[in-house]
């Protein structure tokens, strides 16, 4: 499918054009979502929507699953494939999914608001997003005042930036309405547009800024790989990526969450002491890829952005609505309870057990 390129409309609210079109270019499978009766083996199953599993924000959630610390929490995990986050979140709060991988802003649009969806394990505590300029058509490049006219590119299964990107041209003095979003289904094309400079600029997480990093073809202007790049950009500690389900669900089925969350926390502390080659080892091929090296750099620049013990800490929430509150001024009328949002209840029982 061809990308699909945007001029917002200055009264329309910028993130939610940006989540929407997003999310329209693509069509998830339905999944099945979970069993309680176990399957052969006694594992209970459990299915995870996810917008492209081996992206480097998931990382833990799927070191969890290869290096078998949910098969020891007795779960046989399944990750569902959707073309984008949107999809991803739509199987979770329909019950095609029981859990969803995803951004935790998500938390705040009206769907995920009517269901309560709710965040119960951080997987990062940075977005992972770095807005980078092309050196052939912004080389001239001084200030995010330079975007203005410009077209900015993001892959459909990106959903957090779209909000990086509105942050920037906020802290500028620039309307998103003066910049046009290009959102491309697939990495291929968006890179090639890119390159022919068909497109000025780039919103985009890893590995694939490290690549263009390394070939001296972007220009990086915002980084929130790192907590300290994140504070920068967004003003606050803004949370990345968590593990997310109906509020309803988390509260019947809180043998699966701590399941859930002491795999991927026993994931987390894995991280903190691994090294290139354990991390190697421990991924499948088709998440490392072809070029093993460029794998290891993009890891290194964000590892800084991952969680060590899978909570989310209260001032992370709050500066996550902040930000949404900014680029959603209509939010301020939908009275977000902010506690609902996200629980910690299983991530501080993971934390004890795995010491992390």
């Amino acid at each position: 499918m061809a990308s699909t390129e945007l001029s917002f409309q200055p009264r329309r609210s910028f993130l939610r054009h940006a989540l929407h079109t997003v999310g329209a270019l693509g069509t998830g499978v339905c999944m099945p979502a979970w069993s309680a009766q176990p399957p052969s083996g006694g594992r209970t199953r459990v299915t995870v929507a996810v917008a492209h599993p081996h992206s480097m924000a998931h990382l833990p959630l799927l070191l969890a699953q290869s290096l078998g610390y949910f098969e020891a929490e007795g779960l046989q995990v399944e990750l569902a494939a959707h073309p984008t986050e949107e999809r991803a979140v739509l199987s979770a709060l329909r019950g095609n999914a029981a859990v969803v991988a995803c951004s935790y802003v998500h938390a705040f649009t009206p769907v995920a608001r009517r269901s309560e969806l709710q965040a119960f394990l951080l997987q990062s505590r940075a977005p992972q997003v770095v807005l980078g300029a092309s050196l052939k058509t912004l080389g001239h490049y001084r200030s995010a005042t330079d975007l203005r006219g410009r077209r900015v590119g993001v892959l459909a299964s990106d959903a957090p930036a779209p909000m990086v990107l509105g942050m920037v041209l906020q802290n500028a003095g620039v309307q998103p309405a003066e910049a046009s979003l290009v959102v491309a289904e697939g990495a291929a094309e968006l890179i090639a547009r890119y390159r022919a400079g068909d497109i000025d600029a780039l919103s985009l997480n890893d590995p694939l800024v490290t690549m263009l990093e390394q070939r001296g073809e972007i220009r990086v202007l915002a980084d929130t790989r790192s907590v300290h790049g994140t504070r920068e950009v967004m003003g606050g500690p803004v949370p990345g990526y968590a593990l997310c389900a109906p509020q309803a669900w988390v509260g019947n089925q809180a043998a699966v969450c701590q399941s859930l969350a002491n795999g991927v926390v026993h994931a987390l502390k894995w991280l903190q002491t691994a090294g290139p080659g354990d991390l190697l080892k421990a991924l499948p091929d088709a998440a490392v890829g072809s070029d093993r090296a460029l794998y290891l750099a993009a890891f290194d620049k964000a590892r800084d952005g991952f969680s060590s013990d899978g909570l989310l800490p209260p001032e992370a929430a709050r500066a996550a609505l902040t930000v949404q509150l900014r680029l959603e001024p209509s939010l301020r009328d939908a009275r977000v309870s902010l506690p609902r949002t996200f629980t910690n209840q299983f991530a501080q029982k993971a934390k004890a057990r795995f010491r992390a």
